[in-house]
């Protein structure tokens, strides 16, 4: 039987939590208050958490890649769960003392009001650290600690953070400095893969707010966001050939227009005093999401002209089959519908 003391047994609930096994409310007292700090963590304690990252993150991955779904692997269409499309050494994790490190923070400071850990992790170590990071800011990014998280470069700069949460960056003030170009490699690209469903849900729930919204500057600072991360993601995605993991845009587009009729798409806002210009460019702020469908429609009409001798013949086909099952042709005339409507020119 391994014994720690009471600063460990509080730092493994709050991993715990990170991971996903514990709710939220039952640590949440534990990251607010502050306690004496060890200068070390005890050799058991160091295995348990070597233990319940290597368990937490494996059932992470089951949970979010048991389907069996199709995505380009080493220029090829692969089709299996993630595990039977990458070999176990491009899904294999390695963690720095960096987790120990944000572990150790959190347990002895109130995180709403200190600052984390620098983190100095390189090498092999920076894709499970990322991973880990990501993990840690979705369990607390409805928090008061979130914006603390999101002052430092670790978090702030993350670039599946800023995929997956710009309206928190929106909303708190952040300026958008991320690069997806590491994220489109073999070691990393399986969590873009895993992620196209979460990606779906974050969208189309910040997508479905706005025509409820009667922030305006709000809503001009997150279209100005979305704007800037989508032009970074789509650019690295176009240049690795990788179109497979932005089809969360046409699964978020296909949600959204399902049932919705085309027209007066944002009936809650009233843009009292403003400017005809101002006016046009908020607009486009906020109708930015459905404005990237001229950009998938031109990869769609690129695709069609792909010959089974061409070197992207298999990503192209990939996406003329996304394409067709989210019925892309639907998608974009309904966009372009929507976006003609608030056409003040």
């Amino acid at each position: 039987m391994k014994s720690v003391s009471a600063f460990e047994a509080d730092l493994l609930r709050i991993l715990s939590c990170l991971l996903g096994r514990l709710p939220l409310a039952d640590v949440l007292p534990l990251l607010v208050r502050t306690r004496p700090r060890p200068k070390c963590l005890s050799r058991h304690c160091v295995e348990l958490v070597q233990q319940m990252l290597a368990s937490g993150c494996t059932e992470w991955l089951a949970r979010s890649g048991w389907r069996t779904e199709r995505f380009l692997v080493n220029g090829t269409i692969t089709t299996g769960r993630v595990w039977q499309r990458h070999s176990d050494d491009r899904l294999s994790l390695q963690f720095s003392r960096h987790v120990v490190e944000f572990l150790m923070w959190l347990t002895a400071e109130d995180f709403t009001q200190t600052p984390p850990p620098e983190r100095t992790a390189t090498g092999d170590s920076a894709v499970g650290d990322d991973l880990f990071d990501l993990m840690a800011f979705s369990a607390v990014h409805d928090t008061l600690g979130a914006p603390r998280l999101l002052k430092h470069a670790t978090f702030r700069k993350h670039p599946l953070i800023a995929l997956i949460y710009p309206d928190l960056l929106a909303e708190h003030l952040c300026d958008v400095d991320v690069d997806f170009s590491k994220w489109m490699q073999a070691d990393r690209v399986w969590l873009l893969e895993l992620l196209q469903r979460r990606l779906t849900g974050c969208w189309w729930k910040i997508e479905s707010s706005k025509r409820q919204s009667h922030d305006v500057d709000q809503i001009r600072r997150l279209g100005s966001l979305q704007q800037q991360v989508l032009d970074r993601f789509l650019s690295s995605v176009e240049q690795h050939n990788r179109r497979d993991v932005a089809r969360f845009l046409l699964q978020t587009g296909s949600k959204l227009l399902a049932s919705e009729p085309v027209g007066r798409w944002l009936p809650a806002l009233r843009l009292p005093g403003l400017r005809l210009a101002d006016r046009q460019a908020f607009y486009q702020s906020a109708l930015v999401f459905f404005a990237q469908f001229e950009r998938l429609n031109a990869w769609h009409q690129a695709a069609r002209a792909v010959s089974y001798y061409d070197d992207d013949y298999q990503s192209s086909q990939l996406w003329k089959s996304d394409w067709e099952q989210f019925d892309g042709d639907r998608l974009y005339d309904q966009a372009r519908r929507i976006i003609s409507d608030y056409s003040l020119v």
